[in-house]
């Protein structure tokens, strides 16, 4: 989302690029509409001259108690299933108890499932704290391991239509999130892709897991950077 002084620049290139200073431009016109797919999920800029808005993961599945506890089970303990993790992240917080380079007694797993279980619950909490119009309940994508998965950012754009201004072309681009791809190694993959304004539905991210550890991420958590990009076409001879 463009900053008002972002907003500025790119009105003024755009009078410079239609080599005519009386041009008018009504700067409202360069801003994107936000529809929310869930309330609390409208990008945010963290500072307001930023010319990114932050985005966050929203995420459909919900995990019962139950289903939770057997799919850690498969995860950290069932080899033959999956690629057992180095280490377990809830959140980006580090579950201390657990390693891959012990082989743990029965009564150890049974505490570091009871550990990672509390520190889910706690997380939940402290979200619903912050965001309590936001449900967070269960909602969590767990990436083992190499594991993709594709989700929704929690809102739809409706770009502005610059058709009048000749040659220019709003598109809206989501960036990688640095902290979330250089600590965790969950990457972004296709963050070179621009939302057009053909594109009506929810915005979608994939989201790759490219560590050697397991991540569980909670439902509205901060996972990349959009903001609104002008492409000039070319006019056609």
């Amino acid at each position: 989302m463009c900053s008002t002084s972002r907003v500025n620049e790119v009105a003024e290139s755009i009078v410079s690029e239609t080599q005519d200073p009386t041009f008018p431009i009504d700067k409202n016109l360069l801003q994107p509409e936000f529809i929310e797919i869930e309330p609390g999920f409208r990008p945010q800029p963290s500072k307001p001259d930023d010319i990114s808005a932050e985005v966050r993961l929203c995420i459909q599945q919900r995990w019962s108690h139950e289903r939770l506890e057997s799919a850690l089970q498969d995860s950290l303990w069932h080899g033959d299933k999956f690629k057992i993790p180095s280490l377990v992240f809830v959140n980006g917080q580090q579950i201390p108890s657990y390693s891959v380079k012990h082989n743990y007694p029965l009564s150890q797993i049974d505490k570091i499932e009871h550990e990672i279980l509390e520190r889910i619950q706690q997380e939940e909490q402290a979200a619903a704290e912050r965001n309590p119009e936001i449900n967070f309940s269960g909602r969590w994508l767990m990436l083992r391991p190499g594991e993709s998965a594709t989700e929704g950012l929690g809102f739809k754009v409706a770009l502005p239509n610059l058709s009048l201004l000749g040659s220019f072309v709003a598109k809206y681009r989501i960036c990688s999130c640095g902290d979330f791809g250089t600590q965790y190694g969950i990457n972004i993959t296709d963050m070179s892709s621009l939302i057009s304004s053909e594109d009506e539905d929810e915005i979608r991210v994939n989201l790759k897991n490219n560590s050697n550890d397991l991540h569980l991420i909670l439902h509205g958590s901060t996972v990349a950077q959009g903001m609104i990009a002008i492409d000039i076409v070319p006019l056609p001879d």
